[in-house]
């Protein structure tokens, strides 16, 4: 399955070169890996300058947790990060004790968990900014870790203009790199017009989600509800051709995850734009989907729906249906007890429909996570 997030994937041997490290890129069956070791357990990384924080996916956090490679004292609560095709996003941090790249040892990198039932592994700012600048060579393979901004900045300048591709997935990985790259150094007319050629000249779908989650980044999400939409839709079109084969059911799990994950990223879209009712249609149309496809102890399940549930119940209460909103909030809680933003909704709605014990218990919880807006609300109505 092609994933959402995946702009440049990397395989590479490493050397160093006048105080630079040099990565050998090795394409295979037309992507490039990147090898490296979390706390002893090697993993494949996907090279992205854009994302800000290593990012370790759903499956690889199970494994690891149940092996013993981090343990429960690593997860460190809960925080937003930004991803490279910009997407903004809310992952279970994570502070890994020994991050291995080729040669080198890193040593307590900070690293998310994302909210996604299927996702690559990142290899982002939190393990890069460490070698203090990055730069790609597409025409020698080669990235060069170390290396002055002055020649990073003039490697990053690249356009497809004079470039011949052997087939039409070599221009997609080019294509997606272009966009890593534009995204990292904010050059998002650019990366916009890469994206543009992925979807009309190259028929690339996906380019559709990775727009969607770029405007979001700028904010503009009417337009970034288009585009999910146009997503979903066509998704939905390829699931009814595929649901009634028993050879296919991998994909069909596959592809419900993704339509679950994305009806969730266009319902905090409609949030945002106070399309309340909408968003609402979209969070259970998520919840039903994986609700039919796992088992709510399922580890993917509590990792991405807790954040379902807190926009479910954030709608509900911008509509004035605290019951609902109540009922939301503590499914939330429930799947991760570590919200500071849901602890901290949950008691100002608690305070509002007479329930101001448990109101102030969990502005207290919001606290004591990190959120001091809570405390200027308990100095107003927990005295």
């Amino acid at each position: 399955m092609k994933h959402l997030y995946f702009l440049v994937i990397l395989m590479f041997s490493f050397h160093l070169t006048n105080g630079q490290t040099i990565v050998k890129m090795q394409k295979k069956d037309g992507v490039y890996y990147i090898p490296c070791k979390v706390n002893g357990l090697s993993l494949s990384f996907v090279f992205d300058t854009g994302a800000s924080d290593v990012i370790i996916s759903l499956s690889e956090a199970l494994f690891m947790l149940k092996n013993g490679y981090i343990e429960e004292k690593d997860l460190t609560g809960t925080e937003y990060y930004r991803i490279a095709n910009g997407d903004l996003a809310e992952g279970t941090k994570l502070l890994i004790r020994k991050f291995e790249i080729g040669n080198k040892t890193l040593y307590n990198i900070e690293a998310s968990i994302v909210h996604s039932l299927s996702a690559p592994l990142l290899l982002g700012q939190s393990a890069l900014s460490k070698f203090g600048s990055v730069s790609i060579d597409f025409n020698n393979n080669e990235i060069k870790l170390g290396e002055d901004e002055e020649q990073n900045r003039s490697n990053q300048n690249i356009t497809p203009t004079n470039r011949k591709f052997e087939n039409e997935s070599e221009q997609k990985s080019y294509y997606y790199a272009t966009i890593d790259s534009c995204i990292a150094v904010e050059a998002i007319d650019a990366a916009m017009q890469y994206i543009n050629l992925l979807i009309y000249d190259l028929h690339d779908y996906y380019g559709f989600i990775i727009r969607a989650n770029l405007y979001y980044r700028l904010q503009n999400y009417s337009d970034a509800i288009k585009d999910y939409t146009s997503w979903i839709d066509l998704k939905e079109s390829e699931k009814k051709k595929i649901e009634n084969k028993p050879q296919d059911t991998i994909n069909l799990s596959s592809l419900n995850s993704e339509i679950a994950y994305n009806l969730f990223e266009r319902g905090k879209c409609k949030n945002m734009m106070s399309d309340y009712r909408g968003a609402i249609i979209d969070c259970n149309k998520s919840i039903e989907i994986c609700k039919n496809n796992y088992h709510k102890n399922y580890y993917g399940y509590n990792l991405f729906y807790y954040d379902v549930y807190h926009y479910l119940g954030y709608s509900l209460y911008k509509l004035g249906d605290t019951k609902e909103a109540l009922i939301a909030y503590n499914n939330s809680i429930e799947l991760n007890n570590k919200q500071k933003m849901t602890y901290f909704n949950r008691g100002i709605l608690n305070i509002e429909i007479g329930n101001k014990e448990a109101g102030c218990l969990d502005l207290s919880k919001a606290g004591e996570l990190g959120y001091s807006k809570a405390y200027e609300e308990i100095s107003k109505n927990c005295k």
